[in-house]
Protein backbone atom coordinates (compact mmCIF):
# COMPACT_ATOMS: atom_id res chain seq x y z
CA UNK A 1 0.00 0.00 0.00
CA UNK A 2 1.30 3.42 -0.75
CA UNK A 3 0.52 6.25 1.21
CA UNK A 4 0.72 10.47 -0.14
CA UNK A 5 0.54 12.82 1.72
CA UNK A 6 -2.21 15.03 0.85
CA UNK A 7 -1.57 18.65 0.26
CA UNK A 8 -4.67 21.35 1.44
CA UNK A 9 -4.36 24.71 -0.68
CA UNK A 10 -6.49 27.48 0.41
CA UNK A 11 -7.43 30.26 -1.57
CA UNK A 12 -9.25 33.34 -1.57
CA UNK A 13 -10.86 35.52 -4.14
CA UNK A 14 -10.66 38.96 -3.42
CA UNK A 15 -13.42 41.24 -4.45
CA UNK A 16 -11.88 42.32 -7.33
CA UNK A 17 -11.55 38.72 -8.80
CA UNK A 18 -7.87 38.23 -7.87
CA UNK A 19 -7.01 35.07 -5.79
CA UNK A 20 -4.69 34.70 -2.89
CA UNK A 21 -3.76 32.97 0.19
CA UNK A 22 -4.66 33.94 3.68
CA UNK A 23 -0.39 33.72 4.54
CA UNK A 24 -0.05 36.09 1.98
CA UNK A 25 -2.76 38.17 3.50
CA UNK A 26 -0.74 37.62 7.13
CA UNK A 27 2.61 38.72 5.76
CA UNK A 28 1.37 41.84 4.25
CA UNK A 29 -0.77 43.01 6.98
CA UNK A 30 -4.02 42.76 5.64
CA UNK A 31 -5.66 40.05 6.92
CA UNK A 32 -9.37 41.01 7.66
CA UNK A 33 -11.40 38.43 8.93
CA UNK A 34 -14.58 38.22 7.37
CA UNK A 35 -18.06 38.47 9.05
CA UNK A 36 -19.65 35.23 10.93
CA UNK A 37 -22.43 32.92 9.30
CA UNK A 38 -25.03 33.05 12.04
CA UNK A 39 -27.51 30.33 11.74
CA UNK A 40 -30.51 29.76 14.29
CA UNK A 41 -30.42 26.12 15.60
CA UNK A 42 -33.74 25.66 16.91
CA UNK A 43 -34.46 24.66 21.11
CA UNK A 44 -36.69 22.11 22.88
CA UNK A 45 -39.16 24.65 23.46
CA UNK A 46 -41.03 25.76 20.19
CA UNK A 47 -40.05 29.19 18.61
CA UNK A 48 -37.03 29.77 20.26
CA UNK A 49 -33.97 29.47 18.79
CA UNK A 50 -30.18 29.67 19.79
CA UNK A 51 -27.83 31.93 17.67
CA UNK A 52 -25.03 30.22 16.66
CA UNK A 53 -21.80 31.54 14.33
CA UNK A 54 -20.47 29.94 11.78
CA UNK A 55 -16.69 31.24 11.06
CA UNK A 56 -15.64 30.88 7.37
CA UNK A 57 -12.39 28.37 6.49
CA UNK A 58 -10.22 30.68 5.79
CA UNK A 59 -10.31 32.90 8.98
CA UNK A 60 -10.62 29.59 10.93
CA UNK A 61 -7.33 28.16 9.34
CA UNK A 62 -5.68 31.44 10.46
CA UNK A 63 -6.48 30.96 13.85
CA UNK A 64 -5.95 27.75 14.14
CA UNK A 65 -2.23 28.71 13.22
CA UNK A 66 -1.78 31.92 15.14
CA UNK A 67 -3.13 29.44 18.35
CA UNK A 68 -0.15 26.88 16.87
CA UNK A 69 2.49 29.72 16.73
CA UNK A 70 1.60 31.22 19.80
CA UNK A 71 0.43 28.43 22.17
CA UNK A 72 3.66 27.31 23.20
CA UNK A 73 5.41 30.74 23.86
CA UNK A 74 2.85 31.50 26.03
CA UNK A 75 2.67 28.48 27.96
CA UNK A 76 6.52 28.35 28.54
CA UNK A 77 5.67 31.46 30.64
CA UNK A 78 2.90 29.46 32.89
CA UNK A 79 3.23 27.94 36.33
CA UNK A 80 2.72 24.39 37.09
CA UNK A 81 0.02 25.34 39.17
CA UNK A 82 -1.91 27.77 36.81
CA UNK A 83 -4.59 25.75 34.46
CA UNK A 84 -7.02 28.34 32.79
CA UNK A 85 -6.40 28.82 29.27
CA UNK A 86 -3.93 25.23 28.93
CA UNK A 87 -4.48 22.28 26.91
CA UNK A 88 -5.05 18.95 28.34
CA UNK A 89 -6.07 21.35 31.87
CA UNK A 90 -9.41 22.12 32.81
CA UNK A 91 -11.03 23.69 36.03
CA UNK A 92 -11.93 19.92 37.16
CA UNK A 93 -8.10 19.60 37.48
CA UNK A 94 -7.72 22.26 39.23
CA UNK A 95 -10.58 21.01 41.88
CA UNK A 96 -8.95 17.68 42.19
CA UNK A 97 -5.76 19.11 42.72
CA UNK A 98 -6.67 21.49 45.52
CA UNK A 99 -9.07 18.08 47.20
CA UNK A 100 -5.88 15.81 46.61
CA UNK A 101 -3.70 18.74 48.86
CA UNK A 102 -6.03 19.24 51.49
CA UNK A 103 -6.11 15.30 52.23
CA UNK A 104 -2.31 15.22 52.23
CA UNK A 105 -2.03 17.14 55.22
CA UNK A 106 -1.97 21.19 53.72
CA UNK A 107 -4.17 23.84 54.73
CA UNK A 108 -5.97 26.83 53.18
CA UNK A 109 -4.33 30.27 54.76
CA UNK A 110 -6.51 32.36 53.40
CA UNK A 111 -9.24 33.71 56.42
CA UNK A 112 -12.85 32.62 54.79
CA UNK A 113 -11.67 28.64 54.62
Amino acid sequence: MVRSACLFVLTVITPGGRSRSPSAGLRDGICVPRAVRRVLIPKKQPGTFRPFGIPCIGDRVVQTSALLVMEPIFAAGLQAEQYAYRPGRSALDAVNRVHRLLNTGHYCKAPRC
